[in-house]
């Protein structure tokens, strides 16, 4: 499970995109772990949470986050307005960017192992078959890459063996 994997496994980064994921996540990780942690926002919609436990957990997570991901500037402006987090530690990755010219800068130099871990629910419109591709092309590039998932969903069994048809090995956790 997701706690089980925090509290024992060391994990390069997470990032982690859903409420309550992306809350519950820093939380743990502060705690538990030395791992850097990105938080992300992928969405214009009016925010489903308003009680005040929920905003306040939410900045105390924005806190504790190394950064926040969000997949637009339109979308980056807009959690600012509500979430009132520091510019500072925010990126904006666009959606469907090339990835010619992005470099791991260190990591191969040093033949560290690269250790990611995602969660979500195994499910098309999550792309994680999208993960398991930039893996792969990592690991032809010369990176040593570890990949654990950490989720359950009716794509599991497909994605296992697209991970074995690739040649890379995916811890998946449920």
């Amino acid at each position: 499970s997701l706690f089980h994997a925090l509290r024992t496994e060391r994990f390069d980064a997470l990032l982690v995109f859903l409420y309550p994921l992306y809350v519950i996540v820093p939380l743990i990780a502060r705690v538990s772990s030395k791992s850097r942690v990105l938080t992300g926002r992928r969405s214009l919609g009016l925010s489903k949470h308003r009680s005040l436990i929920s905003k306040g957990l939410i900045s105390l997570s924005n806190l504790l986050s190394d950064a926040i991901v969000c997949n637009s500037d339109a979308v980056l402006v807009r959690t600012i307005e509500r979430e009132a987090f520091s510019r500072r530690k925010s990126i904006t990755i666009l959606n469907g960017v090339e990835p010619s010219g992005l470099t791991l800068r260190g990591r191969r130099a040093l033949g560290a192992k690269l250790r990611i871990a995602a969660s979500g629910r195994l499910v098309p419109e999550k792309g994680q078959a999208y993960l398991l591709d930039a893996v792969s092309s990592l690991q032809r590039d010369g990176f040593a890459v570890d990949l654990t998932i950490i989720g359950d969903g009716p794509l599991r069994a497909e994605l296992e063996q697209w991970a074995c048809q690739l040649g890379i090995h995916v811890d998946f956790l449920g």
